[in-house]
């Protein structure tokens, strides 16, 4: 739900005319949707026990047969993947243990799990939150739930499930600069409302199971030869890859922030990166040639008023200055 900041009325952006568009679906509303239009009766009557629910962008959320078998063989009703955090990941959300009193007075006295994300927090605890020391793993939003106990949550609570609401603040950007509130639902957050023993954290390989793609310089990485596509659809790092973990690229200026720019970019192909540290633009856009290979600490600096085109079959390895 997104509701302009002083006046609590419903948000309209100013590009579109979309009827509802103030209220755009959200993660945590999947599991009374699938509920209520019979989803999850129609999986567990053709006898599914388990779900698996990941984030669109992350192309490491794909089916694992091993973690299924240990889903299943552990009776869990929900498990999620976390991963270690980064400097990157400082908002992703970490789950804490804590009394289900503290939560909910009239809750059982028991300890549960719940996911924390910096915008539930007060401000002067944010900062707490977003310490990859304090909290080292956070959610990658790959959910193993199990059909029919979700089913049975669902219909204990009269069709509804009370899961945390996070308010977080935002500006529009559709050039207006309008301030709203989104409400938002996590689907992380129905760990909270089974009890701790029946869900699970399993710590698994970034490098298998979480490759987001939130922009350009996301699809640029995981686009090049630092990446495998194997037989089954799922991709794997080259294991002569250099950076295990998502490859810093900064462009200055958001000279590529759009598809559309960053398609004049790569015109010519993606370059190797798969030896390549950190890329780095700086000054006016420019296109890649072809065949180009870059290495270590890449700085591209383009220092003229106009886009410039690399040279096709380079290699660059640390700063280069177009002319």
């Amino acid at each position: 739900l997104r509701l302009t900041k002083d006046s609590l009325s419903p948000f309209k952006s100013i590009d579109t005319i979309k009827e509802g568009e103030f209220a755009p679906q959200g993660h945590g509303e999947i599991y009374e949707l699938m509920y209520h239009n019979n989803f999850l009766q129609k999986l567990n009557n053709a006898g599914v026990k388990v779900l698996f629910l990941g984030n669109s962008d992350n192309l490491g959320a794909t089916l694992s047969p091993v973690i299924a078998g240990y889903f299943l063989n552990n009776d869990f009703a929900y498990l999620s993947e976390i991963v270690q955090k980064e400097e990157t990941d400082k908002k992703g959300g970490s789950y804490v243990k804590v009394n289900a009193r503290d939560i909910n007075p009239n809750a059982k006295d028991e300890i549960i799990k719940i996911i924390r994300e910096p915008i539930m927090c007060i401000p002067e605890e944010r900062e707490l939150t977003t310490d990859i020391n304090r909290h080292p793993t956070f959610n990658t939003n790959n959910l193993w739930i199990s059909v029919p106990k979700l089913i049975e949550l669902i219909q204990k609570n009269d069709g509804k499930l009370d899961l945390f609401t996070m308010l977080n603040e935002k500006v529009a950007k559709d050039g207006s600069n309008s301030n709203f509130v989104q409400i938002e639902v996590a689907a992380g957050s129905l760990i909270s409302l089974f009890s701790d023993n029946e869900t699970a954290l399993l710590n698994v390989p970034r490098s298998e199971r979480f490759w987001p793609i939130k922009n350009t310089a996301d699809f640029m990485g995981t686009s090049s030869d630092r990446f495998i596509l194997q037989d089954n659809g799922c991709l794997s790092l080259h294991p002569d890859t250099v950076v295990k973990g998502p490859l810093p690229i900064h462009w200055e200026n958001h000279n590529y922030d759009k598809m559309s720019d960053y398609e004049v970019l790569i015109q010519n192909g993606i370059p190797s990166l798969r030896y390549c540290n950190s890329l780095t633009f700086i000054g006016n856009p420019i296109i890649f040639g072809k065949n180009n290979c870059l290495r270590g600490d890449v700085r591209i600096i383009n220092p003229s008023n106009k886009t410039v085109q690399l040279p096709d079959d380079i290699e660059i390895d640390g700063e280069f200055l177009m002319t």
